[in-house]
């Protein structure tokens, strides 16, 4: 296997397609729930597989990887539809069931992506742009689109710095296309990997437009990111959870929804982790320790055989892991797991993912070297803290800027005894808001924000620290609006 590997990265970059791309983009069509389905669903199964013109050009650097990906784009944008509002979108049911209908975040996110990628390739050569300027440009302005679309409809919620977007309320019924139909129970903010796909968009967008606008839109998405990251110190390493409550209606006394690992689909992740691995190219958020610390975890999760490589979750609770292959710009281990996987695999579509693998990721040797950053002053590193929080899985305070009341909720992995406490700014300690011996699983307290000893408000920014043993955490909040 080693030395099969070796050849495999050894080959020439000189290398030209032998793979037809309108063959690539009728097999993609000829998917038959690319044909029947609508909505969101839609929009998962016609991304899959469809970053291949992307990634076909990029190695083979033959136009008709651009021309197929357009005629096939040309079909995806035939598919959408025009809301109540007149913003357009991939309308269909909604994936939990039932007769009510909608377009979703995530599922203008999954395509527009795909097309952002190929406008960036023409954009930056004046050639491409000559011929295929007008389909760059209309993907760029249906990515400046959606995201303008998310935000009039109220679906953006920030806080201190932190963003992420929440489930749409205005929905359709098929008889009634023009008129919306208002669920504000449904509301709950996305699951991470949502908004970390609409954080992509944004990026891209920025890299294409220099507008600083999308950029600082990346920094909200990725920075909530980075201050949920529950740190183990003593493995160097971060897991994260798939959701966490953010906005007030993700919560009751506990959050509305479950906080964990996925416990059995681990492309989940991996999907995240390209999604930090393009926010750290971009110069956004992520820094080097950071990667690192995303590496350890990936080769934690590895049963260490490069015969049958096999991975657990991030966690270690179940077997749904999976190799994160965005680092293989970063490390030499990952990047040799990723080769002998890609070996394994069939198909036309296969061989451009190995001939992109072999010509472009391995064209260098593994580095941190940031692909879109020039000038480190362009990049943006956020001060979040990161401390040792193995045991405390979430932490979080909702609101985190309030005038009357908060929740202040931890979820513990063990028995023990939880201090919560109220720290200035700067970092000094304040006052002790709660101590108690607690079980494991979730904690949550409502805090009124008043001094326990006079009974007068405190005013203006603080952090709430959570202490479980070894474990700490830290959340910025407000009081006083």
């Amino acid at each position: 296997m080693k030395k099969r590997f070796i050849l495999f990265l050894s080959l020439s970059f000189s290398v030209f397609s032998q793979i037809s791309p309108e063959q690539i983009r009728q097999n993609l069509l000829g998917n038959p729930n690319v044909q029947r389905l609508k909505g969101e669903d839609f929009t998962w199964h016609a991304a899959y597989n469809a970053d291949v013109f992307y990634k076909g050009y990029m190695t083979y650097k033959e136009e008709k990887w651009i021309e197929e990906a357009i005629k096939y784009f040309d079909f995806l944008i035939g598919k959408m539809d025009k809301e109540p509002d007149g913003y357009r979108g991939w309308v269909g049911p909604r994936l939990e069931g039932g007769n009510i209908w909608g377009s979703a975040i995530v599922g203008d996110a999954n395509l527009v992506n795909l097309m952002l990628a190929i406008a960036e390739i023409i954009v930056k050569d004046k050639n491409l742009y000559s011929k295929y300027g007008k389909k760059a440009e209309e993907y760029i302005n249906l990515g400046k689109e959606i995201i303008e679309k998310w935000d009039k409809r109220g679906c953006w919620y920030e806080q201190f710095g932190y963003g992420k977007y929440l489930v749409q309320t205005k929905f359709i019924l098929p008889s009634k296309p023009d008129e919306w139909i208002t669920m504000e129970d449904w509301q709950i903010s996305e699951n991470l990997n949502k908004s970390g796909k609409m954080g992509v968009v944004c990026l891209k967008l920025y890299r294409i437009l220099g507008d600083k606008f999308y950029r600082d839109r990346a920094v909200k998405i990725f920075s909530y990111y980075k201050s949920i990251m529950r740190y183990i110190e003593k493995e160097d390493r971060y897991i994260w959870n798939f959701w966490e409550p953010f906005a007030e209606c993700d919560m009751t006394s506990i959050p509305k929804s479950w906080v964990d690992v996925h416990p059995e689909r681990g492309g989940y992740q991996a999907a995240e982790v390209s999604f930090f691995v393009e926010s750290y190219h971009t110069g956004v958020v992520f820094d080097e320790k950071d990667i690192k610390r995303f590496i350890n975890t990936n080769l934690w999760m590895w049963n260490k055989s490069y015969e049958n490589p096999q991975f657990k979750s991030a966690n270690g609770k179940t077997n749904a892991g999976t190799l994160w292959s965005s680092l293989s710009d970063f490390d030499e281990t990952i990047r040799k797991l990723n080769g002998i996987l890609l070996e394994k695999q069939k198909g036309n579509v296969a061989i451009v993912e190995k001939d992109y693998f072999q010509n472009i990721v391995c064209k260098e040797p593994p580095s941190f070297k940031r692909k879109y950053i020039k000038d480190d002053k362009d990049v943006i590193i956020p001060e979040i803290p990161i401390y040792n929080s193995e045991d405390i899985s979430m932490a979080v305070v909702i609101p985190m800027i309030f005038d009357n009341w908060t929740k202040i909720s931890a979820k513990l992995e063990k028995d023990g005894k939880l201090e919560i406490y109220l720290y200035s700014k700067d970092g000094k300690m304040v006052e002790k808001i709660f101590d108690e011996n607690v079980k494991a699983g979730y904690k949550t307290i409502r805090w009124d924000g008043k001094n326990k000893q006079t009974g007068e408000k405190y005013k203006g920014e603080y952090k709430i620290r959570f202490v479980f043993g070894n474990s700490l955490r830290e959340v910025p909040i407000k009081i006083g609006g």
